[in-house]
């Protein structure tokens, strides 16, 4: 039995090699420090089509998550709400989703512990494009 396994597993690895093109729902452009705008770009939820394999239920918006060397001390604090769509915080993550294109905003701030242990914190600013086709 064992020797029909080790036919079998290259074989299938053999089958799932082909790469196949996948659309893309989610890019942003920028990043690094707090004082700067990010662009965000979003694909809405009507124009997405399921990507894996057998699944029935295309993705739903996009996130971003956010990591500290020391931690948060508090959770995202949610500054500027968007208009277009909605966003959903988590204690160190975003989610944003629309189902109307156009342009969007919106801002938080991140409660960090610095390298030193002082407590920081900064405004991340998203302006987000919301568009009806794949990037």
């Amino acid at each position: 039995m064992k020797s029909a396994s080790w036919i079998l597993l290259p074989a299938l690895l053999l089958g799932t090699t082909v790469a196949q093109a996948r659309d893309i729902y989610c890019d942003m452009k920028g990043g690094g420090s707090p004082n700067r705008v990010r662009d965000w770009y979003v694909v809405i939820d009507k124009a997405r089509t399921p990507q894996l394999p057998g699944s029935k239920k295309p993705s739903i918006g996009c996130g971003v998550s956010f990591s500290s060397v020391g931690g948060m001390y508090r959770p995202l604090e949610l500054v500027t709400k968007p208009t277009l769509g909605e966003v959903k915080t988590g204690r160190n993550s975003i989610h944003y989703r629309s189902s109307k294109s156009g342009e969007d905003f919106l801002s938080i701030r991140l409660h960090e512990v610095g390298r030193t242990g002082s407590l920081t914190s900064g405004v991340f600013q998203y302006r987000i494009h919301v568009v009806d086709r794949p990037l």
